[in-house]
């Protein structure tokens, strides 16, 4: 399979575009691993697209922010930030912010796990 990037932005959030199915692949194998409530949201809301995509065009959100336990936040035991839903012509694309403190070697783990062969990493600023 081909490429795909992780792009830090300035605060060093990981950010990954995906296709649906990938996205949805991605957040299984991750839910077998850290069984969180952001994960089981960011799953749930992928799974359903279209539904998520259209309330976040009705409301003007750019992405969804997902729930996080305190104690996890303070721990930095935090997985996935926000979400946010994209179409692109025909493809349903999802993009996943995975919080500052995730271990790039764990995500390009799970990347690579998923089917990806090269994972790029690029700084946005």
């Amino acid at each position: 399979m081909e490429s795909v990037t992780i792009k830090l932005d300035l605060a060093k959030y990981r950010r990954i575009e995906l296709s649906k199915e990938k996205a949805i692949e991605l957040l299984n194998i991750l839910l077998e691993e850290k069984s969180k409530d952001e994960v089981k949201e960011a799953l749930r809301i992928t799974e359903n697209f279209n539904i998520f995509y259209d309330m976040m065009r009705r409301k003007q959100r750019d992405y969804i922010p997902l729930p996080h336990d305190y104690s996890d936040l303070l721990k930095g035991d935090v997985s996935i930030d926000k979400i946010r839903l994209e179409r692109r012509g025909n493809d349903s694309i999802v993009v996943l912010v995975f919080d500052k403190r995730f271990p790039l070697e764990d995500l390009s783990r799970l990347l690579k796990e998923i089917g990806y062969r090269e994972v790029k990493i690029e700084n946005l600023f």
